[in-house]
């Protein structure tokens, strides 16, 4: 397969329809400016073991599939084809099925789709958008990319100071690779890796988007309508392992997230809003990606909440802020909570007197060095 060829996967335990689906994918892929590589499978075991040991970058599979063909098709056939393929490798699906409902709540196009096989041209379409939504290319990129760093990783990181890392406890040597590994690779993805997938690299790299953690934690971006909020709980109070380690807290703290458009720096002038954007710490900057926009943190509009009333409320869980971006924010918080305010000194005063007493030595030294 070469990097501008596609591959994609049809099951189908009936011959002619998958033949009919592989001539009108091959036409339609005719004046590509990628070629396609059809594979063509009446077997569900077949095709698993060819997903095992071979990259697809998208699979039509039929729901009412028997593999017995003498026994009634099982009605929960798709899903399970579904959760089979998934784990062996993930990549997008197209259901063409002559029984769609069975499998119409996993419609998510373009990356799980359900068509009815009277539509092969929606068939096509399907197969066609879950390519162009550069999934496909970007876990092919990933796989190979993450193969070849853990190789380095392995042999520049791992192979020259083995007797220093396995010198005292061997059980720790997991977690120490696994926080080594981790920091690797997002030094270095950035730079190596090439993707298709049409993203703004700064706003990019700020979040977690989705959030990772099953429960809030801190830095989590919440939306309630039109309502921004930010964690600023510590992560260590918001950590649990229920029954052995309770939550420590029982309210949650909240700053208000206003629309930079709306926010009071804004209404002030252009002035003001590079000062808050910039210099004042009273102000965080959230940039926007995708559905969060331009957001200020205000530490001055801080509340708190029980923590149950948050999670019955509903509040979305839309972004985590990553490191280091959301240690920032809270440390921007400590100082403007901490900070010991004074009155003025006397600047202009103290630059007169300092100017001054410079023009004084150098008059001296001038007299000093005159013949």
């Amino acid at each position: 397969m070469t990097d501008d060829q596609v591959r994609i996967l049809i099951l189908d335990d009936n011959p002619e329809i998958a033949e009919r689906l592989r001539k009108a994918l091959a036409k339609a892929f005719e004046s590509a400016s990628e070629s396609a590589e059809l594979t063509v499978c009446t077997s569900f075991d077949v095709a698993e073991e060819k997903l095992k040991n071979e990259r697809f970058d998208i699979a039509v599979l039929d729901v009412r599939l028997d593999e017995q063909g003498s026994q009634p098709a099982d009605p929960d056939r798709g899903r399970k084809m579904y959760e089979r393929v998934c784990a062996v490798q993930w990549l997008p699906v197209v259901f063409y099925t002559a029984a769609p409902d069975q499998v119409r709540d996993l419609h998510a196009p373009p990356l799980v789709s359900v068509v009815n096989k009277r539509n092969v041209k929606e068939a096509v379409e399907a197969v066609q958008a879950g390519l162009e939504s550069g999934l496909p290319q970007f876990t092919r990129n990933v796989g190979a990319h993450m193969d070849h760093m853990l190789r380095a990783f392995i042999r520049d990181d791992v192979r020259p100071f083995w007797d220093e890392l396995t010198e005292d406890d061997r059980q720790d040597i997991v977690p120490v690779l696994a926080n080594r590994l981790s920091a690797y690779i997002r030094q270095t993805y950035l730079d190596d890796l090439h993707s298709d997938l049409p993203v703004h690299a700064s706003a990019a790299r700020f979040y977690l988007y989705p959030p990772v953690s099953p429960d809030l934690t801190t830095g989590d971006v919440l939306r309630d309508g039109d309502k921004w909020s930010v964690v600023l709980t510590p992560v260590c109070d918001l950590a649990h392992d229920p029954p052995k380690r309770p939550r420590k807290v029982s309210y949650l703290r909240l700053g208000a997230a206003v629309r930079v458009a709306d926010s009071e720096p804004a209404k002030l002038g252009s002035d003001k809003l590079r000062g808050a954007l910039t210099q004042v710490e009273r102000y965080f900057l959230l940039p926007a990606f995708r559905s969060i926009p331009d957001l200020l943190v205000d530490f001055e509009q801080i509340t708190s909440q029980p923590y149950a009333d948050a999670e019955s409320q509903g509040w979305e869980r839309v972004a985590t802020i990553d490191s280091p971006f959301c240690e920032a924010m809270l440390s921007r918080l400590g100082r403007f909570v901490s900070r010991i305010g004074f009155e003025d000194l006397p600047v202009d005063h103290l630059l007169a007197k300092a100017v001054k007493a410079a023009e004084a030595v150098k008059a001296a030294e001038s007299q000093v060095t005159a013949p």
